[in-house]
């Protein structure tokens, strides 16, 4: 009788030690997914930031000021008197 005493102690320590390690390990899984969760929220942070950087150098690059000062643009003859298109123009019958 002792014997399957000592054994079915034996046996609740084993499924009780397996439960704790279970449950480390589980807890473990949690902090790491967390830990990266933080990880690619700081990136994401990032690469935003380095959007705006790229979307506001690519403003001041195609801005009409910067066009206006460019050399290219001084090399044209500015248009003295514009074409105006009306629905009974011969051009815009063709379209």
């Amino acid at each position: 009788m002792n014997k399957k005493i000592a054994l079915l102690y034996i046996v609740s320590l084993i499924v009780l030690a397996g439960k704790v390690v279970g449950t480390i390990y589980q807890g473990s899984m949690v902090v790491n997914h967390g830990s990266r969760i933080a990880e690619l929220q700081r990136e994401k942070q990032q690469l935003e930031k380095r959007e705006l950087e790229l979307q506001t150098t690519l403003a001041g690059s195609i801005s009409i000021a910067s066009v206006a000062n460019s050399q290219e643009i001084k090399n044209y003859e500015p248009i003295d008197s514009p074409i105006v298109v009306i629905p009974t123009s011969a051009v815009a019958a063709n379209l």
